[in-house]
């Protein structure tokens, strides 16, 4: 039996009701549409539910989201963090403006993962958003990350702690950008990316690179959400007031500022500038965010904060760009970029983004020294 064929009107029973918030005789008509993923793969699926159903006496629409984790995660990790996350209450009462979906149940089918059974969030995706609703939702990061850095209790298990995927990823990294980096420059192309003061300041970073990670893990620890990237995020009823952001998949505990970076890597530079340049939007972003830690009554030194942005962007983002250029021309690879004018922007693109992730190297520098 498939996945969508064990699936019927008792089934959505209880959840429709917990959605409704009465209880409900019975689901008289349902459907669904996959949102991501496909009811055949192993895990990585999310789909939506509408229909109607019966409560207190009259016919009521209704609508889910199912979400079924995949079950491909870092060696070492709980690859169902989204359900334990879940089920550890964190999700529920989020401190600030900042929200997740509401939990409706989740259950644990024979030989499948875990099936989370959620709200389905009404309002404006963060597709159409424009760059200033982002830096709201920066704010509303920093006020709910601000609030455990004032003492706001995190859960002490073992599996919460995600502090140690820095220093993993950036190993894995670090083996792609050396790789990328030596096929670029042989390419007549891409090799421009690194020429000059460019193809100094990277070996001058990757130098750093231990040095960095000591200091960053020495950072205050917060809840962090691990993918804050554009399309993660809802604006519930077309409201600034408030940010639904979902797909906790990658949540857990760690530093201040590893979110910020993962929303400026998604808008201002993989793939070109969505939203913006990079030297347009870093610092607003940044400062967005520590309005929000400051609001949340967190009073600690700015360098903090700002080192925690600057480093991840120098360990993810600057040393990463080299990969991103490799994926770029190497033939076979799904990102590939077969039209030479596209490459030429996506070059230059790069090579932008480099002059100004490198120029920033001082302040990092100088932040690690007092970090350290």
């Amino acid at each position: 039996m498939s996945r969508l064929e064990r699936l019927n009107a008792d089934i959505l029973k209880p959840f429709v009701s917990r959605a409704l918030g009465c209880e409900i005789g019975e689901v008289t008509q349902w459907d669904s549409e996959v949102l991501k993923g496909s009811w055949d793969g192993a895990g990585n699926l999310v789909s939506r539910f509408t229909g109607t159903a019966v409560g207190e006496g009259r016919k009521r629409s209704w609508s889910l989201i199912l979400k079924i984790p995949r079950p491909l995660r870092p060696e070492g990790d709980r690859w169902q963090r989204e359900p334990l996350m879940y089920g550890s209450g964190v999700l529920d009462d989020l401190p600030g403006p900042m929200a997740a979906p509401r939990c409706l149940g989740i259950e644990e089918p024979p030989g499948d993962e875990p099936w989370i059974w959620m709200t389905n969030v009404a309002g404006i995706s963060s597709r159409d958003w424009p760059m200033e609703r982002f830096y709201a939702a920066l704010t509303h990061l920093g006020e709910c990350q601000g609030a455990y850095l004032c003492g706001r209790p995190l859960p002490e298990d073992d599996w919460f702690d995600t502090s140690w995927w820095l220093r993993k990823h950036a190993a894995e990294g670090h083996k792609r950008t050396q790789r990328g980096l030596a096929v670029a420059k042989a390419h007549p192309v891409a090799a421009r990316v690194f020429e000059g003061d460019r193809g100094k300041g990277l070996p001058a970073l990757f130098d750093q690179r231990n040095a960095m990670l000591d200091a960053l893990e020495r950072l205050p620890l917060t809840l962090t959400h691990g993918d804050f990237n554009p399309s993660n995020m809802i604006a519930p009823d077309g409201s600034d007031e408030q940010t639904v952001a979902v797909d906790w998949h990658f949540s857990g505990s760690g530093v201040i500022g590893f979110d910020v970076v993962t929303l400026i890597g998604c808008a201002a530079v993989f793939d070109g500038p969505k939203l913006g340049r990079v030297d347009e939007i870093t610092e607003p972003a940044i400062g967005a965010y520590l309005q929000g830690l400051r609001r949340a009554g967190w009073d600690g030194d700015d360098r903090l904060a700002r080192f925690g942005c600057l480093g991840n962007l120098a360990i993810r983002i600057t040393s990463g760009i080299p990969d991103l250029v490799h994926r770029a021309i190497d033939e076979g690879h799904p990102l590939q970029v077969r039209d030479p004018q596209r490459l030429e922007e996506l070059m230059a693109h790069y090579a932008e983004c480099l002059d100004y992730l490198l120029a920033l190297a001082g302040e990092t520098k100088r932040l690690l020294a007092w970090v350290k």
